[in-house]
């Protein structure tokens, strides 16, 4: 009894760390980044978008704000995000688009104004 376990917690251990090794450098879903501007509101304004796989996190002007949608197997996407407190009117801000692994091609409108532009994929 004693000479299996002297080989089975060995081995085991070895197994446990192979897993484990091969858990860190696994590749995680690739993300792309897309940055550019976006022109048609007061100023052209900066904007990022990520991807990964079917989904994607939109931020306009680069700030705080982060609108997250799906992308359809065609491209599309589309996303929304309503800034105003429960009790207020709403305050929708939109984007939609298409995108592949050229360029992401993008209409951000808010309830003032509406901008376009293409991003570019980030190096």
């Amino acid at each position: 009894m004693s000479f299996r376990l002297v080989f089975l917690v060995p081995l085991t251990l070895a197994l446990l760390t192979i897993l484990a090794l091969t858990a860190c450098i696994a590749p995680a879903a690739a993300r792309q980044r897309y940055t550019g501007q976006l022109a048609g509101c007061a100023a052209p304004m900066p904007a990022t978008l990520v991807r990964q796989r079917d989904r994607f996190a939109f931020t306009p002007d680069n700030g705080a704000l982060m609108l997250r949608g799906r992308i359809t197997p065609d491209g599309h996407l589309a996303a929304t995000l309503n800034t105003q407190p429960p009790g207020k009117p709403p305050y929708v801000l939109a984007v939609e688009g298409t995108i592949d692994g050229a360029a992401a091609r993008l209409r951000y409108t808010t309830p003032r104004c509406a901008a376009t532009g293409t991003l570019s994929p980030a190096n």
